[in-house]
């Protein structure tokens, strides 16, 4: 059994969309639902989840993911989602766990994750135990295989894929394509 002094959540919320209808109800809704969760399980002084609504620099972001045992990830839909490759990006000494939704880009890449659907509360759950109370070997051997993926495959690796790519699509124009700086 974990109680909430055993661990820390830190909620970083980078505001994006705020004036679009849906993103403001929607964060009224986690604003309220924090605020319960905070209520039940929070001290004076320790709340169970610590909300941050706010863009930080980039050295705050590392040291964040640097001080994060497990970092939780975990889109309903997404893109790439580069936050869990920055986490991984972030832990040099191949410690930490990354817990990543099946339905983010980043999951392709990243199968070391402790991956989850986020719609299975319960797999959750598991899978948050489960990474939080890992052994060191496991958590090394996972985040050695996703740092190695994260730093061979980075964006020029991707651009150069990329530009391959196009041009063997070749076809109906007289450009010739290739990356920039004439490479």
């Amino acid at each position: 059994h974990i109680d909430v002094e055993d661990a820390v959540f830190i909620q970083v919320a980078v505001p994006s969309r705020e004036q679009v209808e849906q993103y403001r109800i929607l964060r009224d809704d986690i604003e309220r639902l924090i605020g319960r969760i905070n209520g039940d399980h929070g001290r004076i002084g320790r709340p169970a989840v610590h909300y941050l609504h706010s863009s930080y620099p980039r050295e705050e972001m590392a040291a964040m993911y640097r001080a994060a045992d497990v970092m939780v990830v975990t889109p309903y839909r997404d893109g790439m989602n580069l936050v869990a490759k920055e986490y991984v990006a972030c832990r040099y000494e191949d410690d930490g766990a990354l817990v990543l939704s099946e339905f983010a880009g980043a999951a392709d890449e990243l199968r070391q994750a402790w991956l989850v659907n986020p719609y299975d509360i319960n797999g959750m759950k598991s899978a948050l135990l489960e990474a939080y109370q890992a052994d060191d070997k496991e958590v090394t051997r996972r985040m050695k295989a996703m740092r190695k993926q994260v730093t061979q495959h980075d964006v020029k690796a991707w651009a150069a894929s990329f530009m391959t790519e196009l041009s063997d699509v070749g076809g109906g124009h007289a450009k010739d394509v290739r990356a920039p700086g004439g490479e």
